[in-house]
Formats: structure tokens, C-alpha cells, sequence
């Protein structure tokens, strides 16, 4: 049986168009390796997340290794840095499509920051 996504979101970084989406064993994986729930970052403001657990998540989505610090160093270093917030934009509007969410602006920014401050705590660990 393949492998449904559960959300799927394109971004046009450069010249380059990646598909980003999140399956179930990703997102298991995900919240193993970052020892949270997925669900704390879709309550996170779009502005919290850092760039390394942006671009973590971006390999992630794009079916790479982010367990790999080199190849989503290396990857990162591939995109203008003009393209890095619509890069966060997208990627925060792919975890929220995964849980079934519709990516609105409100969205992007409807937190309490109780749960924003829980989720970077937790997260600063793995950012480094």
C-alpha cells in the first residue's frame, strides 16, 4: 500500500518548484528526533520558527534526511536568503494542511504564547 500525504504545498524557491508535503511515518519520525509534537509548531507563531527548524523541516517535507545536519546545512546554503521567509511561510502552511488546518493569515498568527514559549524551549535544543 503507498503512502498518502497528508498535506501537500508547493514553493517556488529560485528557479527551482519543490513539493513539500508530510507523510505519517515523516511526521513520527519528526516528532521523535525533536522529542515535541508537530502540533506545538502549528500553535507556534510563524515567526518563531528558527531558520535551522525551518530548513530541518523543508528537507523533511521534500523526502531528505534531517536527521542530517550537513545535508540540511548544505541544502539551506542552496536558497537565497531572499527566498527564506516565503520558504518559513510555505513550510509552516505545510504542517498546518498536514493536520487538516486551512492556511489562512490568522492562522499564521493565532498563538498563545504560553504554548509559544513551551515548543521553543523545547526546540532550542535541536537549533543549537
Amino acid at each position: 500500500m503507498a503512502k498518502k500525504p497528508s498535506g501537500e504545498v508547493s514553493v517556488k524557491l529560485g528557479t527551482k518548484t519543490h513539493r513539500l508535503r508530510l507523510e505519517m511515518g515523516t511526521i513520527l519520525d519528526l516528532e521523535d528526533y525533536l522529542d515535541t509534537g508537530l502540533l506545538k509548531l502549528v500553535q507556534m507563531e510563524m515567526g518563531h520558527l528558527r531558520l535551522k527548524t525551518t530548513g530541518m523541516l523543508f528537507v523533511a517535507m521534500t523526502g531528505g534526511d534531517f536527521t542530517d545536519e550537513a545535508h540540511v546545512r548544505e541544502q539551506m546554503h542552496q536558497i537565497s536568503p531572499r527566498d527564506f521567509s516565503v520558504l518559513t511561510q510555505k513550510v509552516y502552511e505545510c504542517l498546518i494542511v498536514s493536520f487538516g488546518g486551512e492556511f489562512t493569515p490568522k492562522a499564521m498568527t493565532s498563538t498563545s504564547s504560553e504554548s509559544t514559549r513551551t515548543s521553543s524551549k523545547k526546540l532550542k535544543s535541536h537549533d543549537g
